[in-house]
């Protein structure tokens, strides 16, 4: 069993944003990734659209990258937030940044709240948590625009009728954020445990991917958020009567810093500009105990495809690591906890294998 642990949040303070205790990386419109001990959670620069429930019976439209980074997300985009709005374009909680963060692994002063644009969602089985202090951000929303915050439920009985919720003893805040954060997750919909799916689950929308040069097919917004066989019904190879083996497996979209698995994960090509924390999104088949028979025939652009080193680095996604060309982050970033950096010509040359796949297979589904 993953155990994690949240801070429990006693008196909130104000939280300030530097360029010291920020993710360094920016996105191309200069946003932030939110503070280094919360970072945001989701895709930056993907294609698409995400439902938003802005009340009980009304929804929006806004971008599949919502929440991603740190951007003002409502302005423009939320009733309230348009010209003749209230507060309007540019003023008030529209003009706050914020981003979705994991709750679990969120170490700063201001707690983050339970989200209400994505109800159903999930980010690795917890409840989507949104937070402004992590972007710098001041939040004037919560207060009078999300009635069933928890934080807005000021007595132990109150808060004991919403079950995202908890009593602390003094106020009223989501359960993940009181610490509880210990929960099977099954390998075969979360990913391994040293393999955890990245992307938001149950949400709804649509991805637009690029599934071959100058093609695109839309996807459901919430592809790669859990082991699934996403492709049977979506990708135009897998709609033939002799579609290829790999239609049915399963694969989910990874951190490359947090994948111990054997098979290196795999820059994605259906989100080919996409970043989660900075990085490029990559997926991997194997966390889900599939194997790979997509990358090899047809993902002609992939890393591992790239036999020599003047092929690898002619993609900037890629690095040689002086045997083969894996994702850059995986031969210069990322490092394996039984072999250095991944890439390392001292240690290793290539992935370092663990023990047989189905044994360790196992011991991660929990």
């Amino acid at each position: 069993m993953q155990s994690l642990l949240c801070l429990v949040f006693v008196a909130p303070a104000a939280a300030s944003l530097t360029r010291s205790n920020a993710v360094a990386l920016r996105t191309s419109s200069g946003g932030f990734f939110g503070n280094a001990a919360c970072p945001c959670v989701g895709f930056d620069n993907v294609d698409g659209t995400s439902i938003v429930s802005i009340s009980k019976d009304k929804t929006e439209v806004y971008p599949l990258e919502l929440g991603g980074t740190c951007e003002a997300w409502d302005d423009n985009r939320h009733p309230s937030c348009k010209k003749g709005g209230d507060p309007g374009k540019g003023s008030g909680w529209c003009a706050q940044q914020w981003c979705y963060v994991d709750p679990c692994n969120c170490n700063i002063p201001v707690p983050p709240k339970v989200s209400a644009y994505l109800p159903k969602a999930t980010y690795q089985a917890k409840p989507i948590y949104y937070s402004y202090a992590t972007c710098g951000g001041k939040d004037e929303w919560t207060a009078t625009q999300h009635e069933t915050a928890c934080v807005n439920q000021k007595s132990a009985g109150d808060c004991g009728k919403l079950d995202k919720c908890a009593w602390s003893g003094s106020q009223c805040l989501g359960k993940e954020v009181l610490g509880q954060c210990t929960q099977k997750l099954h390998g075969f919909t979360w990913g391994m445990g040293n393999c955890r799916c990245i992307g938001i689950d149950e949400r709804d929308g649509e991805m637009n991917a690029l599934v071959a040069k100058g093609k695109i097919v839309k996807y459901p917004a919430a592809t790669g958020g859990t082991c699934q066989a996403w492709d049977a019904s979506k990708h135009p190879d897998c709609l033939k009567g002799d579609a290829p083996e790999w239609c049915n497996k399963a694969w989910c979209y990874v951190d490359p810093c947090s994948c111990q698995v054997n098979t290196p994960p795999v820059v994605s090509g259906y989100v080919p500009d996409g970043l989660y924390q900075g990085r490029p999104i990559y997926f991997s088949y194997e966390t889900c105990g599939s194997v790979d028979t997509y990358t090899a025939g047809y993902h002609k652009t992939a890393c591992k495809n790239q036999k020599t080193e003047k092929d690898c680095t002619k993609n900037k996604k890629c690095g040689w690591t002086g045997k083969e060309c894996l994702g850059k982050d995986l031969v210069e970033v990322c490092t394996r906890k039984d072999a250095g950096h991944y890439g390392s010509k001292e240690k290793s040359a290539s992935w370092v294998p663990a023990s047989s796949l189905v044994t360790l297979f196992l011991l991660q589904v929990f």
